[in-house]
């Protein structure tokens, strides 16, 4: 009795391809949205200043204790946000921007 078994075979791969696919689509999406409802207090076009970070106090991982975190959510239905930033003299300060991917866009 000869069993056929490329039919069996190719509907695995289409399936271990197509999880391999929505797994890393849908992670991304799955930790912003971890990291938002963590830190995030669900005010839009709003930046949220957090305390700095102290041993009992992380809203993020491996937070650094010198630095003060601030989160914004941008309300993009509208169109573009121009954001004017100004800088802050004799203190270090960067900005980064993250897209719902977690994707760094700007």
């Amino acid at each position: 009795m000869k069993r056929n078994w490329l039919l069996p075979i190719l509907v695995g791969l289409i399936t271990a391809g197509a999880a391999w696919h929505g797994t890393l689509v849908a992670t991304p999406y799955a930790l912003m949205s971890a990291a938002l409802d963590k830190i995030a207090t669900g005010r839009v076009n709003t930046f949220v200043f957090t305390q700095p970070s102290t041993a009992d106090n992380q809203p993020i991982v491996r937070p650094s204790p010198d630095l003060s975190y601030s989160t914004c959510v941008f309300d993009l239905a509208n169109g573009p946000v121009l954001l004017d930033i100004e800088p802050v003299p004799d203190h270090y300060w960067s900005i980064s921007i993250f897209d719902a991917r977690t994707d760094v866009a700007a």
